[in-house]
C-alpha cells in the first residue's frame, strides 16, 4: 500500500471519528438522536468547495465561512425540531436530510446537481499548497482533528456537558433548577452541526469532486451506527467505533478486487448485523456508556 492509499485510510478514520464525536454530542449527552448529520457534513463540504472556487480564499476562511453556514442552518432545524419529542424528532431530522440532500442534487447551476462539482482546488493556507495524496494534507487533517476532538472532549467534561447529560437522563428536573433546557439543547445542535462542517471541508480538501450521493439518508444512518457500535457517553466510543469501521473498510478494500468493488455493500451488511447484536447483547456499545434501549 502506497503512501497515497495510508493517507486516504486515515483521512477517512478522521472523518469517521469528527462525525462520531460530533454526533455523540447530541445523542450521548443531550439525548436527541438525529438523522440529517450527513446534510450537515454535505453543507460543510459543498460551501467549503464553492467558496474555494468562486472566491479563491484560503482554507482557513472557506472552512470558516462554511461552518458558519451550517451553523446557521442548524439553528434552523433545531428552533422548530426541539418542540417536538423522541419519534417526532427523528422524524423531523429525517425531513431536513431528505430537503437538504434533494437541493444539493436539484441546484444545477450551484452544485451541478446530479453531475457532482469537478474541479475542486487543493486547500491553500498562508499560499502553501496542500496538494491530494501528500502527507501534508494528512497534517493538516490531522491537526484539525485534533483541534476538535480536544474542544469536543472539554464540552463534555464542563459544566455544559453535565447539564446536557442531565438534561437527557431527566429534562424537567435540569428545568426546576432554572435552567433553559431548550436553550441547552441548541447549544448542542449548534456545536454538533459546527464540527459537522468541518469534517466536509476536510472532505472538499481530499477531493477532486463531490457528488451529493455521499451526503444521503443512508449515510447519516452509517455515521449514527459508526457512534452506537463504538457507544455513546463519553470519547472512547466515537473513537472505538471510527476505529472499527475504518478497519473494516479497509480489510474488505485490500481482500482483492472482488471486494474491493463491493467494499461498500458487505460494509454496510456486517455492521448491520454488528449492529443488531450489540443492541441485543450490549446497548451501550463497545465503549460507551449511554444504553441505547
Amino acid at each position: 500500500m502506497g503512501t497515497s492509499y495510508l493517507g486516504f485510510v486515515v483521512i477517512n478514520f478522521e472523518l469517521y471519528l469528527i462525525l462520531a464525536l460530533s454526533l455523540n454530542l447530541l445523542c450521548g449527552y443531550a439525548g436527541l438522536v438525529s438523522l440529517c448529520h450527513a446534510a450537515f457534513y454535505g453543507v460543510g463540504a459543498y460551501g467549503t468547495a464553492l467558496l474555494m472556487l468562486r472566491l479563491g480564499l484560503s482554507f482557513p476562511f472557506v472552512l470558516l465561512g462554511a461552518v458558519l453556514l451550517t451553523m446557521l442552518l442548524g439553528a434552523l432545524v433545531a428552533l422548530p425540531s426541539l418542540r417536538l419529542r423522541d419519534d417526532y424528532f427523528i422524524v423531523a431530522t429525517l425531513a431536513f436530510q431528505n430537503i437538504v440532500f434533494r437541493l444539493l442534487y436539484n441546484s444545477d447551476g450551484l452544485t451541478r446537481g446530479a453531475l457532482g462539482l469537478p474541479d475542486l482546488p487543493p486547500a491553500t493556507v498562508a499560499g502553501f499548497i496542500f496538494q491530494r495524496d501528500t502527507l501534508a494534507l494528512v497534517g493538516l487533517a490531522s491537526a484539525l482533528t485534533v483541534v476538535v476532538c480536544l474542544v469536543l472532549a472539554r464540552l463534555a467534561d464542563s459544566p455544559f456537558g453535565r447539564l446536557l447529560r442531565a438534561v437527557r437522563d431527566d429534562p424537567a428536573a435540569v428545568s426546576s433548577l432554572g435552567h433553559d433546557v431548550a436553550a441547552l439543547k441548541i447549544k448542542a445542535f449548534l456545536v454538533g452541526s459546527a464540527c459537522a462542517a468541518v469534517a466536509g471541508g476536510l472532505l472538499a480538501a481530499r477531493s477532486d469532486i463531490l457528488h451529493p450521493n455521499e451526503f444521503t439518508v443512508e449515510q447519516s444512518v452509517l455515521i449514527l451506527t459508526v457512534l452506537i457500535l463504538g457507544g455513546t457517553g463519553n470519547v472512547r466510543g466515537p473513537l472505538v467505533g471510527a476505529l472499527g469501521v475504518t478497519a473494516l473498510d479497509a480489510l474488505l478494500r485490500a481482500a482483492g478486487s472482488t471486494f474491493a468493488n463491493l467494499a461498500g455493500e458487505l460494509n454496510a451488511l456486517l455492521l448491520a448485523a454488528a449492529l443488531i447484536v450489540l443492541l441485543r447483547l450490549r446497548p451501550q456499545g463497545l465503549a460507551g456508556v449511554y444504553r441505547f434501549e
